[in-house]
């Protein structure tokens, strides 16, 4: 079955006219940003960090007699070739159902600095 093809453009122009958005216009608006947010760098290393940390620890706290140092780097490389973009981009699946019912708040800027 193939995926309907997101539209997020047309949600923005309807933002831009100042229209209302139709709950499909929404989670498109919400998935591309979860999508975007997960592919950066910023987040792979992140993930990578997070996973190292916990297991280690873990492990330390499994195995009094090796040094937590040589767990760390053991870990480290095991991460560094699981957790990956690709992880990350797989990730989202499971954490768009997750977050769905968190409200959308769409900020107007009124500045002479522009953002998106």
């Amino acid at each position: 079955m193939l995926k309907k093809k997101t539209n997020g453009g047309s949600a923005i122009l309807k933002i831009n006219r100042d229209e209302e958005l139709a709950a499909s216009e929404i989670n498109d608006i919400r998935e591309f940003t979860v999508y975007q947010i997960s592919r950066t760098k910023a987040m792979l290393d992140h993930n990578q960090d997070m996973a190292t940390t916990m297991l280690t620890n873990v492990l330390y706290n499994q195995t009094s007699d090796l040094d937590k140092s040589v767990i760390k780097e053991i870990v480290e490389k095991k991460v560094e070739t699981e957790i990956t973009s690709e992880y990350n981009l797989d990730f989202v699946k499971d954490t768009l159902p997750i977050i769905d019912d968190l409200k959308m708040c769409i900020l107007e800027n009124k500045t002479d600095v522009a953002f998106f």
